[in-house]
């Protein structure tokens, strides 16, 4: 029996070709899936209303960076001002600004 051929690994530069990928199953990328759908439209329809706070401070930053001309870089400056503002603020007045 004859002594078989000796092999020597492939060099970098004479290694096979890549194999091609496996084709994308165009169902999935064309439509998303019922039940994904379903879940992202309750995800955004359970999202919680912005507190009257929350919309009140909103308020008052909006109307410190309008102030001071919307110039950036101030805006957690605003914020911050504008959440202090809102807890200095009686809360009998808070209410009859919403």
């Amino acid at each position: 029996m004859p002594a078989p051929a000796a092999r020597r690994p492939a060099s970098p530069k004479t290694s096979a070709p890549a194999k091609a990928a496996a084709p994308v199953k165009a169902a999935k990328a064309e439509t998303p899936a019922p039940r994904k759908a379903a879940r992202n439209a309750i995800a955004k329809s359970a999202a919680p209303a912005p507190s009257p706070a929350r919309e009140m401070i909103a308020r008052l930053a909006y109307s410190f960076a309008e102030s001071r001309g919307f110039a950036p870089g101030r805006e957690l400056d605003d914020w911050l001002a504008a959440e202090a503002h809102y807890e200095a603020t009686p809360e009998s007045k808070r209410r009859a600004d919403l």
